[in-house]
């Protein structure tokens, strides 16, 4: 591998890593990594799926995508939170 005066080394053509990070530039697998870490981790919650996905994954609105998915996109913690909402 040749030396790279940043720290970079591409890996797969769109995934660049740097001092332990993984930069995501690939859209598609941005989601796919959204959406599994937002299943393994039960529907936690945004900021920890945030923290856990920052400690190893970077992208350009990294927040905003987990923010986007777990209180829009996700169907199970829409029904969750509309569940919630609804008092007896």
């Amino acid at each position: 591998m040749a030396w790279d005066p940043c720290g970079l080394s591409k890996i797969n053509a769109f995934v660049l890593a740097r001092t332990g990070i993984i930069y995501l530039s690939l859209v598609t697998l941005r989601k796919e990594l959204l959406e599994n870490m937002h299943e393994e981790l039960c529907h936690v919650g945004a900021v920890i799926v945030y923290q856990t996905l920052a400690f190893k994954y970077h992208w350009k609105h990294l927040f905003a995508d987990v923010m986007r998915h777990c209180l829009h996109d996700c169907t199970t913690c829409m029904e969750y939170n509309l569940k919630k909402d609804i008092v007896p």
